[in-house]
């Protein structure tokens, strides 16, 4: 069987704490932010997407706004899972969790200072 070499990134969202609390599903990777693991920005806004459409979301509220605003705001993507520059962590005590392009999902803690 031939190999095929795919060269990934990673793409961040956090999630919008609508009704002043955040949602979490260990099953699903739902968490404070989630990060996708994709060729490219376009494949990454598909692969969060679909993470966010498998949820049963608490949705929206009127002054809070949307849960999620699916949007890649760097075009390249990281080399490791980021949020702010920083390594890919929880918070708000929830992990955030990394959905791997092999279909693997890994949770990250919050770190505690």
């Amino acid at each position: 069987m031939p190999t095929i070499n795919l060269t990934t990134r990673f793409w961040t969202q956090t999630q919008n704490n609508s009704g002043g609390r955040f949602d979490h599903d260990s099953v699903r990777g739902i968490g404070y932010a989630i990060c996708v693991e994709a060729t490219d920005a376009n494949d990454a806004a598909r692969r969060l997407q679909a993470v966010v459409d498998s949820y049963p979301a608490t949705g929206s509220c009127p002054c809070c706004g949307d849960r999620w605003y699916i949007w890649t705001d760097m075009e390249d993507g990281t080399e490791e899972p980021t949020l702010y520059g920083e390594p890919l962590a929880g918070g708000w005590g929830l992990p955030s969790y990394v959905h791997h392009i092999d279909g693997r999902i890994e949770a990250r803690p919050e770190v505690q200072a």
